[in-house]
């Protein structure tokens, strides 16, 4: 999906004299949640896409700069910085296939292909895989490290343009493309792979370690390192506890205090792998507060691109 393409076909829509709110195209596009993305989107857009500047926040601020100016030549009564009065083009009046519905279902297809069994037990090697951007470059790294030792093996970079913004619950449609060339560039599949995403603990059940686990074929486990979905109903007390995440009533993954820090991560399969020994072997790799092959991957993407900006 060309995300922003499919953006300015939206905005387009706006007619002279009305304006939208964020949430508006945000249902448009057919997920809320995808309001996040949009004030960067629209900026990105709007030197193509004047209409761009009819969208405004929730409480009738402008987004973009010149917005003010343009709605006044458009004939919309502007009352200081706020747009009060004006009418509005909802959400239902867009024409649109509601782009994100589709990328939804593409991921409860893909959750429909996890496997909820153990591909591994005893790792022989681990990687883990994380993405540093450039503006709209991802710079992802691949490291791979033996299992018992952790010293690394081999690493890997790949650059990538990308043409789709950080949305919570798509993280794959952004990251996916090059977190494959990265892990693809070592010279030989992990046992185990570590991901710096949720796996089944997903709106869909299907989150970027879900869907790079089953891509590549490899048991797979998500480190997400904030709540996104679950019942958590017991607390965890201390470093080194865990406590079970369950979907309708079921285990799916495990939040973690693995440092000294409150927030935890949390736990769950990819691909390949039960929600118990993901835990058990992120708790072995675990030498800070993610798991050690996420945390050199990390610096060496943001290594990579703190060179290339100062280049």
């Amino acid at each position: 999906m060309d995300f922003y393409s499919a953006l300015e076909d939206l905005v387009a829509q706006i007619p002279a004299g009305k304006i939208a709110f964020l949430g508006d195209i945000a249902q448009a596009l057919g997920d809320k949640a995808a309001a996040v993305a949009l004030p960067r989107a629209l900026a990105r857009i709007s030197v193509s896409c004047g209409e761009a500047k009819r969208v405004l926040k929730a409480d009738g601020s402008p987004i973009l700069p010149g917005t003010l100016a343009a709605l006044k030549r458009d004939g919309v009564a502007v009352s200081g910085l706020i747009v009060e009065g004006a009418e509005r083009f909802a959400f239902r009046e867009f024409v649109s296939n509601r782009p994100l519905q589709r990328l939804r279902n593409i991921q409860r297809k893909c959750a429909r292909r996890v496997v909820l069994r153990d591909g591994v037990r005893k790792p022989r090697t681990v990687a883990g895989v994380d993405v540093s951007y450039n503006e709209d470059r991802a710079i992802a790294a691949a490291v791979l490290m033996d299992s018992e030792t952790l010293h690394t093996i081999a690493e890997a970079i790949a650059e990538v343009d990308v043409a789709f913004p950080y949305i919570p619950g798509y993280l794959a449609f952004r990251e996916l493309p090059p977190l494959l060339t990265a892990l693809r560039s070592l010279p030989a599949k992990p046992s185990l792979l570590f991901v710096d995403g949720h796996g089944i603990l997903h709106p869909a059940k299907c989150g970027i370690a879900a869907q790079l686990g089953i891509t590549a074929k490899i048991p797979t486990i998500g480190i997400g390192k904030s709540y996104l979905v679950g019942e958590i109903n017991s607390k965890i007390i201390g470093k080194g506890a865990a406590v079970p995440v369950r979907i309708g009533g079921r285990i799916m993954g495990y939040a973690f205090r693995s440092s000294e820090s409150k927030h935890p991560i949390f736990i769950s399969p990819g691909n390949m792998i039960t929600p118990k020994t993901a835990l058990r072997l992120t708790r072995a790799v675990c030498l800070s507060r993610v798991p050690e092959p996420i945390r050199l991957a990390h610096v060496m993407a943001t290594e990579k691109r703190k060179r290339k900006n100062d280049t």
